[in-house]
Formats: C-alpha cells, sequence, structure tokens
C-alpha cells in the first residue's frame, strides 16, 4: 500500500485524487459565486461525457449489425 501511495504521488495522480474529492490546495472557503461556476463546470463536463458514450454506444451498435 505504501509503494502504490508514493508512485501515485510521483505521478501527480494523487493531487488529482484529491482535487476531486474537494481536499486539495484550494479546500479552504470558497464563495457561493465561485461555487456556481464550479457546479456548471461540473454539470458541463457530466452533460458531455453522457453525450459522448450515447454516441459511442450508436457507433458500437452500427458496427455490430454490419453498417
Amino acid at each position: 500500500m505504501r509503494r502504490m501511495k508514493r508512485t501515485m504521488i510521483n505521478e501527480k495522480m494523487f493531487d488529482a485524487f484529491k482535487e476531486r474529492l474537494g481536499q486539495g490546495r484550494d479546500a479552504g472557503f470558497k464563495k457561493p459565486s465561485e461555487k456556481r461556476v464550479l457546479a456548471l463546470k461540473e454539470r458541463d463536463r457530466r452533460v458531455f461525457k453522457k453525450k459522448l458514450k450515447q454516441k459511442i454506444g450508436w457507433i458500437l451498435r452500427r458496427r455490430e449489425r454490419g453498417f
């Protein structure tokens, strides 16, 4: 476990996980306006990922049918 944590720290993955969980460098107080902006960005990213998954699924289903 210690070795895995060390490699994650060396590859900067640990920082990315902490930021994603809200415990990163900017984990202190956030103004409500900043929270709204961050929420919009998160929502946009979720919507984009959802649409991308739909497109990829559509392409794969077409390939299965032989088109």
